[in-house]
């Protein structure tokens, strides 16, 4: 299905400048980047520091900010990445949900889409499934690894309340 580039526009902190770019839609990146150069120019500045997992097993620390961005008239503050000088722009799905974009692979295009007002699955888990899969992940003292391989949990879901 491959990957396509849409035309947006970021803006800056009070959203009065925009500058158009064109970026990837990535809803498999959890925001969206931007050169830091762009971001400059726009007057974002970094406000926090997070790590990333690379693709390929690397972790990388980035600088992050909030700013504007918009879509064929959405406009949502979303977080943005500050990447390296010349990286393209990556539409991740932070920015995605904000502006209630879904990404349509087959005609390559971004779709409106309802946001939900709240959950469609309740969790059907009783506490000593809960307790028992918590031991699993979380170390009861220092050194303790649990009794072996983490199990998926697996939640059991209706669709009305």
């Amino acid at each position: 299905m491959g990957t396509f580039s849409v035309t947006i526009e970021l803006g800056d902190p009070q959203g009065q400048r925009w500058q158009s770019v064109e970026a990837l839609a990535d809803s498999g990146s959890t925001f969206s980047w931007a050169p830091a150069d762009v971001l400059d120019d726009l007057g974002v500045r970094p406000s926090l520091r997070r790590e990333f997992d690379l693709a390929d097993g690397q972790v990388i620390e980035r600088d992050l900010a909030q700013t504007w961005a918009r879509y064929e008239g959405r406009t949502v503050i979303t977080i943005l990445v500050f990447g390296d000088p010349g990286s393209p722009v990556l539409l991740g799905a932070y920015t995605l949900e904000g502006l209630s974009l879904g990404v349509d692979p087959v005609n390559q295009r971004l779709v409106p889409v309802r946001a939900l007002a709240q959950g469609r699955c309740r969790a059907a888990l009783t506490y000593s499934q809960y307790h028992s899969w918590m031991f699993q992940v979380r170390p009861l003292w220092p050194g303790h690894r649990g009794p072996g391989p983490v199990k998926p949990l697996r939640i059991a879901c209706t669709s009305t309340w």
